[in-house]
């Protein structure tokens, strides 16, 4: 499948098209040009008239750019077997949502360690018009990022986009690389996250983080938004989503919620058991009403009905007829249906109030801690949600209830894809509160499957312990130290449990082996008899060094290390950027976020085991580096020695290496200088191995 795009509107007001006269009077009824005074910022009549005259007029453009610009783009697609990409807001005539119902995929975008806020409509659109695919134009970036961008940088803004909403990332930006002689290569002059295959990082922690992006965009298009309201926008154009500070108070985090405009709150929403139900099984039970001061008689009609079914209202009334043109007939039953509305739109006092109103407990409650960001996602028999500890230091428990009855929460991983059932919880026929422990920037999926009948579960969480329940729903422990625990059961019953054989952490202290790779004209063997930090190392060639170097060393276990339900987990410590671990000659996994630790339980033996740490850092030192010497990237016309958003050296358009020279990089934005400071680099430590250990729990 091939895709074209509509990027952020960025074009300003339009207030004129051909035959644009002649569309207003058929449309609206009466002659535009007898008003033209007020396109110059005039009154006409009055400010009664002019505003309804302006009304309309405004109207009509959102209208004409929705279907003759945005959803003709669709159409000139399709005819060429080609799906649109539309980013459904901007500075202009634009109504968000009309937009992003006429695109094959609506499309946010968000920035990378800046708060989300060019999202909602793309969003909200997407699940009011049921598409799946909501995209986002993602991890966009200024200079400051440059080439010491990485995947744990962007981890946290990713996560956070998930929770709105967002499953498909299209990163900002991809360059193309020409030159397959080049690196780091081509960029978008200073801006953009630059996702490249000539990233150091690329092959290794590159590799990881799109698993993990491929698992939890996967699972976030599956079934449908949870979400308990409905935000009408209104009619008054343009207009475009609200947000939760858009609200006085401010919508907490444990109720979530979407925005509707006028199409879809008559022609989608289904009025059902006092619900508001979509063709795709999304349903909401309140509607929530903002910019209405204004609205045509068909959607006063249409908030009738639904009040007269059941659905609450709440938020701002209606006061007018909008139109310049209406009739007495119409603008009678406007203000017949008026009256009949105003003591049934309430207003909102308080978020907790409004739900208990409806009956409904939040969806998500934290005990004794702040609101978090989570999504919520429901299939025809499962419920998915996801969370994420934003804590860049510390591990937190989560204590939440979820509005879940009766089933067992399993915890999906997103980094490695293994699945677990918890084992720290209780369910009702109301909730299922959970006791869920995270690592400093840790994400999890808890998603609800199989019922609670014939389960066991443990009530209270117990420090240095973690509970599972097995495929059959027996209770399963991990000790992480030795001693006396007492485990609460949910059936009232404890038991007592002495743990007394952990081994002691064994720290693996080197000398270590390093070898950096030579080719890059940095680099060579050396040993390091104590980890250092690259950046710090007496040569240049190790302190300018960029790219992966693999440490190697030696350590002994003994039959306690490994015996049956021993778990050993390496420890590798500060590590600057990347780890890919191999024990024994065997792959154990690719570490590249903190804390890096991977579980080698599979890995090791008793006797002598060797480790090799191939170890990934950033550009940026080696670009330091490079800076000292005289440029050889060639003299071009609008240089001096330097490739620029006009020119590119002859070498580089005919394919060939850059010509010989002590600077081993090109890049066609100089982000460094000789003397910045040189990036944290290498395998810092102490590297250790943890040990744990698994028993079953009768």
């Amino acid at each position: 499948m091939q895709y074209a795009e509509i990027d952020s509107y960025e074009m300003g007001g339009q207030n004129w098209t051909d035959d644009f006269d002649q569309i207003f009077d058929r449309k609206m009824g009466y002659d535009i040009k007898d008003f033209f005074p007020l396109i110059t910022g005039r009154f006409v009549e009055s400010p009664e008239v002019s505003e309804s005259v302006l009304g309309d007029f405004r109207k009509l453009i959102s209208d004409l750019m929705t279907k003759n610009y945005f959803e003709y783009f669709t159409e000139l697609c399709h005819e060429d077997g080609i799906k649109s990409y539309i980013e459904p807001y901007g500075f202009g005539p634009l109504n968000d949502l009309d937009v992003g119902g006429v695109t094959d995929i609506p499309m946010g975008e968000f920035w990378m360690n800046r708060p989300i806020t060019q999202t909602q409509s793309a969003i909200s659109s997407a699940h009011i018009y049921g598409k799946p695919v909501i995209s986002a134009e993602s991890f966009t970036s200024g200079p400051a990022i440059n080439w010491k961008g990485n995947p744990a940088m962007a981890k946290t803004s990713g996560d956070l986009a998930w929770t709105y909403g967002i499953n498909e990332f299209m990163f900002h930006r991809f360059a193309h690389q020409a030159n397959i002689h080049a690196e780091p290569g081509m960029t978008m002059n200073r801006w953009g996250f630059h996702m490249d295959r000539t990233q150091t990082w690329w092959d290794n922690a590159g590799k990881a983080w799109f698993d993990y992006v491929a698992r939890g965009s996967y699972l976030l298009r599956q079934g449908v938004n949870v979400a308990d309201l409905l935000i009408y926008v209104g009619e008054a154009a343009p207009n475009s989503a609200y947000e939760r500070k858009d609200f006085d108070p401010e919508i907490p985090k444990s109720i979530n919620f979407d925005n509707v405009n006028t199409d879809v709150l008559l022609n989608r929403i289904k009025i059902n058991d006092g619900r508001m139900d979509l063709p795709e099984g999304s349903t909401y039970r309140a509607l929530i009403l903002k910019n209405v001061e204004k609205i045509s008689l068909k959607t006063l009609i249409r908030l009738k009905e639904l009040s007269d079914a059941g659905i609450p209202l709440y938020g701002d009334q209606p006061k007018k007829l909008s139109g310049y043109q209406s009739s007495v007939e119409n603008s009678e039953k406007f203000i017949e249906i008026l009256k009949d509305l105003e003591s049934k739109i309430l207003p909102i006092e308080s978020w907790g109030v409004l739900m208990e109103s409806i009956s409904l407990n939040y969806d998500l409650i934290p005990q004794d801690q702040e609101p978090i960001d989570y999504i919520h996602r429901k299939t025809a028999n499962d419920d998915i949600y996801f969370f994420y500890n934003a804590d860049t230091t510390n591990i937190k428990t989560f204590d939440l209830d979820f509005r879940i009855k009766n089933k067992i929460p399993e915890l999906w991983n997103p980094m490695n894809g293994k699945i677990v059932k918890h084992g720290v919880f209780t369910s009702d026929s109301n909730l299922t509160n959970a006791k869920i422990r995270l690592q400093p920037q840790e994400s999890v999926f808890v998603v609800f499957r199989e019922k609670t009948s014939n389960s066991k579960s443990v009530v209270i969480p117990v420090e240095d312990a973690d509970f599972f329940l097995s495929n059959t729903n027996d209770v399963e422990a991990k000790f992480y130290k030795n001693g006396d625990y007492i485990i609460s059961f949910d059936n009232g019953n404890t038991a007592n449990i002495e743990i007394d054989d952990i081994p002691q952490t064994k720290g693996i202290s080197g000398p270590w082996t390093v070898d950096f790779n030579e080719k890059s004209g940095y680099g060579g063997q050396e040993t390091f008899t104590d980890l250092i930090d690259w950046s710090r190392h007496s040569k240049d060639s190790i302190n300018y060094y960029s790219g992966t170097a693999t440490y190697s060393t030696e350590f002994y276990l003994n039959s306690d290390h490994v015996k049956e339900g021993m778990n050993a987990m390496l420890d590798l410590g500060q590590v600057f950027i990347v780890a890919e671990v191999e024990v024994n000659g065997e792959r154990a996994g690719i570490s590249w976020i903190a804390p890096y630790k991977l579980d080698i339980t599979s890995h090791i033996k008793a006797g002598k085991n060797i480790v090799k740490i191939h170890l990934t850092n950033q550009w940026s030192n080696r670009l330091i580096g490079d800076e000292r010497y005289p440029a050889n990237d060639g003299n071009y016309e609008l240089g001096p020695h330097r490739a620029t958003d006009l020119t590119m050296p002859e070498w580089y358009i005919k394919n060939e290496p850059r010509p010989n020279g002590k600077r081993t990089t090109f890049t066609t934005a100089p982000f460094y200088k000789k003397d910045d400071p040189l990036m944290p680099s290498g395998l810092i430590g102490p590297v250790q191995i943890k040990f744990s250990k698994t028993l079953k729990l009768e």
